[in-house]
């Protein structure tokens, strides 16, 4: 339905814009440094997003294809979190970490616990 992009346009941050090529450029999030979009939940509803962070390097956050809710951060670790992609069941993500070079899977939302893969 929607085409997601990061860009300066208007201020660094998450636009939308109608697959259709109807409508305006929608601001959906701003975003610190990064702002690519690495996933969007099966449902459409949440998207799933890395952010620069000066404590922790890159962290994934989540916000609302809406742009109505606050963002809230999923992943916040030392190193980079990267590359995130969630199942299509909609029950976990999946993500790269830098700081051991792993890759990891946690339950979603909720992010209780973490396995290596």
């Amino acid at each position: 339905k929607w085409v997601l992009f990061r860009s300066d346009v208007d201020g660094p941050a998450i636009y939308r814009k109608s697959s259709d090529g109807g409508g305006s450029i929608e601001r959906v999030t701003p975003v610190v440094g990064d702002g690519s979009i690495h996933a969007v939940t099966p449902d459409g509803r949440k998207i799933i997003y890395a952010q620069i962070s000066q404590n922790t390097a890159r962290d994934l956050w989540m916000v609302d294809i809406e742009g109505k809710e606050q963002p809230q951060p999923l992943v916040v670790e030392p190193g980079d979190q990267a590359n995130a992609v969630i199942s299509p069941d909609g029950r976990w993500l999946a993500y790269h970490s830098s700081e051991v070079g792993e890759i990891y899977v946690r339950p979603f939302p909720s992010g209780a616990g973490q396995w290596q893969i």
